[in-house]
């Protein structure tokens, strides 16, 4: 009997072992990853690696990234952390789609879990551990290289520039700024796309102007600008020929002494005919603006149309339609041919500007129209409508597309 007790207790002890090993066995979190790194990749992203801890006796684990974009400050605010990402049983992970050439700090932590039956339940985590270097930068965008070959050429009231393009250091050019300062006045700003050529109108001649020239692209504006001097000058009137000098008279020959045939006068040479005067070369005209612009406003859109302009329509080969939110810079798009186009991806409720200019061969350039403002809006679900207030918007729509096709119409012509 005493030999059965015994066995018995034994027992009970082993099983209280048991129970006491799995309620304590991970009472402390999985040990934290080391040797955790991050390099900058791309001009958008952040890759962190470590390496992996010890999940030995846990039922599962993995590894939480967590960062935060940080101007001065050395430790993550816990209140205000932009993302915290599963990385389950991985050494690397790759953080994207942050801004190019700002600060970040980065933090790698382990987890385990001792449930077995429900994963998400008896989670383990371990301490936030900084990565080296702290903090981490993403790699800015280059500035673009300096304008080269800058070259003026002054006219009637006009400066024409035209330059070489600049290197975008890996980067696409996206423009160029052209800033046009008259002697004590104030510079004018410009700013196209990449052509390489600009017509500066509307200039005084007479007065001497410095023009600079600088390329665009998403790393900035270039370090140096471009630069060179020019003066306006009217044309030149033709100057008027010099009259041809009346021929002299023929002497009268001398009584001869001794009786003597008198000589034949020589017959006055013929005056030469005065040369034509050279046609004055005619200044180089101008284009306009374009005319009647038309902005309508749609869903995360604006459709823009317009007619040729008043002055210099015969030299358009082309327009260039420019936007911008209210008070903001502007955007640009492709130059086109067709007196229309859409702007999209716009955002709904937010007041924009377009414009609008014509462009000739050469790089000669228009003036822009008028900024014309529109909000995108999303349209108004259209409530169910009696007859005779349906009958009245069919008939409200038949006109309305009447109106646009004349418009079309014009367009075209």
């Amino acid at each position: 009997m005493t030999r059965w007790r015994s066995l018995f207790v034994t027992g009970v002890m082993l099983s209280a072992l048991v129970l006491l090993g799995a309620t304590t066995a991970h009472a402390q979190a999985p040990t934290s990853p080391t040797t955790v790194t991050v390099v900058p990749e791309g001009y958008s992203g952040l890759r962190t690696t470590w390496v992996p801890t010890d999940f030995a006796g846990f039922s599962g684990g993995g590894y939480e990234v967590r960062y935060q974009q940080q101007d001065t400050a050395t430790a993550i605010d816990t209140n205000n952390v932009f993302a915290v990402m599963d990385a389950d049983n991985v050494q690397s992970y790759l953080i994207g789609g942050l801004e190019a050439g700002k600060r970040y700090l980065v933090q790698v932590r382990a987890y385990g879990n001792d449930d077995d039956d429900d994963p998400d339940g008896g989670v383990l985590d371990g301490d936030w551990v900084p990565t080296t270097p702290v903090p981490a930068t993403v790699t800015a965008y280059p500035v673009p290289g300096d304008v080269d070959d800058l070259e003026l050429v002054a006219g009637d009231g006009h400066i024409v520039a035209t330059w070489d393009a600049a290197d975008g250091n890996g980067i696409d050019i996206t423009g160029y700024e052209v800033r046009v300062t008259p002697k004590d006045g104030s510079t004018s700003i410009y700013q196209q796309g990449t052509m390489t050529e600009r017509t500066i109108g509307g200039l005084m001649n007479g007065t001497e102007y410095t023009v600079e020239v600088l390329a665009r692209s998403a790393g900035g504006i270039s370090a140096t600008a471009a630069s060179e001097k020019a003066t306006p000058m009217e044309a030149e009137e033709p100057e008027e020929p010099e009259e041809p000098e009346e021929p002299e008279e023929p002497e009268e020959p001398e009584e001869p002494e001794e009786p003597e045939e008198p000589e034949e006068p020589e017959e006055p040479e013929e005056p030469e005919e005065p040369e034509e005067p050279e046609e004055p070369e005619e200044p180089m005209a101008e284009i306009g603006p374009p005319t009647e612009v038309m902005v309508e406003a749609g869903d995360m859109m604006l459709m823009v149309s317009w007619n040729k302009p008043d002055m210099g329509a015969a030299m358009v080969t082309g327009y260039m339609v420019q936007y911008r939110q209210a008070g903001g810079s502007w955007s640009e798009m492709d130059a086109m041919m067709e007196r229309m186009a859409t702007i999209d991806g716009l955002v709904n409720g937010v007041e924009y500007g377009v414009r609008v200019m014509a462009y000739g061969a050469d790089g000669m350039m228009g003036e822009y129209s008028m900024e014309m403002m529109a909000t995108p809006m999303m349209p108004e679900p259209v409530p169910a409508l009696p007859l005779f207030g349906a009958l009245a918007l069919g008939a409200g729509l038949v006109a309305a597309g009447r109106r646009r096709l004349r418009a079309q119409r014009l367009l075209k012509k």
